[in-house]
């Protein structure tokens, strides 16, 4: 099977820092170089994040953005090789962090992406990072002949840079562009922006959600799931919902209950994320005993429970939750006692 990936040769993705063709390139990155090695067919380490994604089954972020490209072009891959030698591409696919204005303050998420944890960490007296929002002139998005945009954030139902730009492919007469929502399911959008979001032919919505019930509500704090599942049935009428699902060492535990949820209300998973920051909740980093129960549930994350020696141990894991829930004021002994219950046994 080719490893190819069309990513550094159609698309951009801009976020608080710097612009890229793919977030999850790691290291520093020589575009031409790794576009070099993808036409030669090799398979670059620092797309690490995609190969460890596939290895388990799961659809990777390269694999998504191949099949835009070759729908949108109506080809074969060798052709798209092809063009992508002679110079050919253009950029095409986008990923636009709007800004970090979010009412969540997740597990495994900062004030980098959220004003919510801004709000959170200034109490804790703790700085945080500054108030961010996307300049659209320094995007420089080709209006005409965009064929998807996708909107992260912070949340992007609460920024008007979303609707600015959906407002600005609709001046260039750009209707057939698939746009995409990433959000965290808090929120619906009101009434003039569902007429906006009405004028354009390919809609989509992708929710994150880490786990079911009080498991959500704590790995996602403070969501409710009662309002998800409503505004969940809300999405349903305007596009097919997608789910974007974080996995992380706090969270592996209920791996199987969360996606057999998905499964029964089919929702299919398209961004299947394993955290790999912050360090201490990634799952490189998890402790060798918790490591040994997840394997033991024989699912796609045995892959991720190899040894690594990057391993914290049980009690410095459990320092770093009871310090966050200090700060949250959250608990995990209320909302996950099933998974307190097995670090107490690990202990």
């Amino acid at each position: 099977m080719s490893s190819f990936c069309v990513v550094p040769f159609y698309s951009q993705e801009n976020s608080q820092y710097q612009v890229t063709p793919c977030c999850l390139l790691t290291g520093p990155l020589n575009i031409p170089k790794l576009q070099q090695e993808f036409l030669d067919g090799g398979r670059p380490t620092e797309c690490q994040k995609c190969w460890s994604v596939e290895n388990v089954g799961g659809l990777s972020r390269r694999q998504i953005n191949n099949q835009s490209i070759l729908y949108r072009y109506n080809c074969t891959e060798d052709e798209i090789i092809e063009d992508c030698r002679q110079g050919k591409n253009k950029i095409i696919l986008y990923q636009i962090t709007t800004s970090n204005l979010c009412d969540q303050a997740c597990v495994t998420c900062s004030s980098y992406l959220s004003t919510k944890w801004a709000e959170v960490e200034h109490r804790a007296g703790i700085k945080p990072k500054s108030f961010f929002q996307a300049d659209l002139d320094a995007i420089n998005i080709n209006y005409a002949d965009a064929y998807r945009i996708g909107f992260v954030g912070g949340e992007p139902f609460f920024d008007p840079t979303t609707f600015k730009i959906l407002r600005r492919l609709i001046e260039y007469n750009n209707r057939d562009v698939a746009v995409t929502f990433t959000t965290n399911g808090g929120s619906k959008f009101n009434e003039q922006q569902l007429e906006l979001v009405k004028q354009f032919k390919h809609v989509g919505i992708i929710i994150s959600i880490d786990g079911i019930g009080s498991v959500f509500e704590y790995m996602r704090w403070p969501g409710r799931w009662d309002r998800l599942i409503s505004n969940l049935q809300d999405y349903q009428t305007i596009s097919n919902v997608k789910v974007s699902y974080t996995v992380s060492s706090v969270n592996a535990w209920y791996y199987n209950q969360t996606t057999a949820w998905f499964e029964e209300n089919n929702l299919e998973v398209v961004n299947l994320n394993p955290v790999y920051h912050p360090t201490w909740c990634s799952l490189n980093s998890m402790p060798v005993k918790l490591k040994q129960v997840i394997k033991n549930q024989n699912n796609k994350l045995s892959e991720f429970c190899e040894i690594t020696g990057q391993e914290i141990s049980i009690e410095t894991f459990i320092t770093h939750i009871k310090n966050q829930d200090q700060v949250r004021g959250t608990s995990i002994e209320q909302s996950m006692p099933e998974f307190w219950a097995v670090l107490q046994s690990l202990r």
